[in-house]
């Protein structure tokens, strides 16, 4: 989960400044509740690595730095809009509790 205070205060110079986007993005996700379910789609925050099979046997995932950054950094931006929707860690554990309504 994540610590949405420690995101904000990293993302802003200045609290007044994280205060009014704060303030935008909370009320982006309350006028449009199904926002928050396309940002966990985009930024794949609920998804599980893709698992390539030969001959029914499982093959490892060769390691690609590219496209592991590219996955973490979807997921930073994911969270730190989530963070930014004032969406609580718990409200998180509930979404990932019923994750088929946003895959």
């Amino acid at each position: 989960m994540f610590d949405k205070l420690s995101i904000l205060r990293a993302l802003f110079p200045t609290p007044q400044i994280a205060s009014e986007i704060a303030t935008r993005w909370q009320a982006a996700g309350s006028k449009e509740p199904k926002l928050v379910a396309d940002i966990i789609s985009i930024g794949a925050i609920l998804s599980s690595p893709v698992r390539e099979y030969i001959d029914g046997v499982e093959v490892p995932n060769p390691i690609c730095p590219i496209r592991m950054a590219r996955d973490q950094g979807r997921r930073d931006m994911a969270t730190e809009l989530l963070a930014l929707m004032q969406i609580t860690p718990e409200e998180l554990r509930n979404l990932t509790e019923n994750s088929n309504e946003y895959t």
